[in-house]
């Protein structure tokens, strides 16, 4: 942090992990207290994260997206400091107070998406084009290697459902950058549609108009990722009801 003199004062696990934690921290910088997020990244098998860079690479990434991503349209925490040390790096952000999703929430992160996927690597310092290009946004933890493949990658956020996706009092705050990089966009649209469970129809088709608006869809490889998506959760669904079942017997 910028600050020459910065006290915690309290911290707390939120998410606790082999090689990612996150902690709520409370910390005071000159006469100021404030609340932040604290993510740690630290060394470990690629299968448990869901980023290619070592932890110095990854926090680096994060702290520079959100620095930069604000500026080009793309809602993200205030970031305020990063750090490596120790073969550990750690990425601190203001604490953001969400309010409530509702149906409109997800319309306008499809909006976002499809500002975020027009993005140029021409608009992001050379540093970023650089960790960027260095990413694997790991598409094969939804995909196997198996879907089809886009003419042109585009920059995704590569996690872009609820959990990352906050509504704020100011409209809507994207967090979690540690998959950013050079991806399929339909892939990461699948995301929005399908990453969350109990989509109506309506409720997918009303995504992909707000998304077509601004950027191109290509719906045969979308709904493959959508499809994808719904077997999942189908698999899902009968080992908790086979789990269940056994227990109960």
């Amino acid at each position: 942090m910028p600050q020459s003199s910065v006290r915690l004062n309290t911290a707390r696990y939120l998410k606790k992990g082999l090689e990612r934690e996150v902690w709520e921290c409370s910390f005071s910088a000159v006469t100021v207290d404030s609340m932040a997020n604290l993510t740690v990244f630290k060394p470990g098998s690629l299968e448990a994260v869901n980023t290619s860079l070592p932890p110095d690479q990854a926090a680096e990434k994060c702290f520079l997206a959100m620095s930069e991503l604000p500026d080009l349209g793309i809602p993200t925490p205030i970031v305020l400091g990063h750090a490596a040390v120790d073969g550990e790096a750690a990425v601190l952000c203001k604490k953001v107070e969400r309010t409530e999703w509702v149906f409109n929430t997800r319309i306008a992160a499809a909006h976002i998406l499809s500002r975020l996927h027009n993005l140029q690597e021409s608009q992001l310092s050379k540093r970023l084009q650089e960790l960027a290009r260095h990413s694997d946004p790991r598409e094969y933890r939804t995909t196997g290697g198996q879907a089809p493949q886009p003419e042109h990658k585009r920059l995704v956020h590569g996690d872009y459902f609820s959990v990352n996706i906050l509504p704020v009092t100011e409209g809507l705050c994207i967090i979690d950058w540690e998959t950013f990089g050079w991806g399929d966009p339909m892939w990461d649209l699948g995301f929005l549609i399908g990453a969350d469970r109990g989509l109506t129809d309506n409720e997918v088709e009303a995504v992909i108009v707000e998304y077509e608006s601004g950027s191109a869809v290509d719906r045969h490889r979308l709904m493959w990722h959508r499809r994808r998506w719904i077997d999942y959760w189908k698999k899902r669904e009968y080992h908790v009801s086979n789990k269940a079942n056994a227990g109960g017997a």
